[in-house]
C-alpha cells in the first residue's frame, strides 16, 4: 500500500514567548493499494489542555465532497466574523477605560479646588 501526504501543515498560534503549547494542524493523505483508493483528512486545533481534531473523512461521491466544502467555508467565515467582533470588542473596552480615566481625572481636579 502506497501513501502519500498532499498537503501537511503545523503552526503554532502564539507570538514568541507566550507560554502556551498552542497550534494549529492539518493533514491530508491519499491511500492507494491495489483495490481501492481513499483520503484521510483532518485538522486539530490545540490551546494548553484542550484539543479538538475535525475529520473530513473520504469524500466517496461528489455530494460528500460539496459537505466537505460547505463546512470548511462555515469555518472560515465564522473564524473571520469572530475576529472581527474580537476586534469590535476590545476597542469598546479601551473606549470604556479612557472615558473612565477621563472622569477621574475630572474628579480628581474638581478635589483639588
Amino acid at each position: 500500500m502506497a501513501s502519500k501526504i498532499l498537503f501537511r501543515v503545523r503552526k503554532f498560534l502564539n507570538r514568541v514567548g507566550y507560554q502556551s503549547s498552542a497550534f494549529i494542524h492539518f493533514e491530508v493523505e491519499l491511500h492507494d493499494d491495489k483495490d481501492n483508493s481513499w483520503v484521510d483528512s483532518y485538522f486539530t486545533i490545540s490551546d494548553c489542555s484542550r484539543q479538538i481534531s475535525l475529520e473530513f473523512g473520504y469524500p466517496e461521491n461528489e455530494k460528500e465532497m460539496k459537505n466537505n466544502e460547505l463546512k470548511i467555508k462555515l469555518l472560515k467565515e465564522n473564524i473571520i466574523a469572530f475576529e472581527k467582533a474580537l476586534k469590535t470588542a476590545h476597542l469598546q473596552v479601551l473606549a470604556r477605560k479612557a472615558k473612565d480615566k477621563k472622569l477621574e481625572k475630572a474628579k480628581a481636579k474638581t478635589r483639588k479646588r
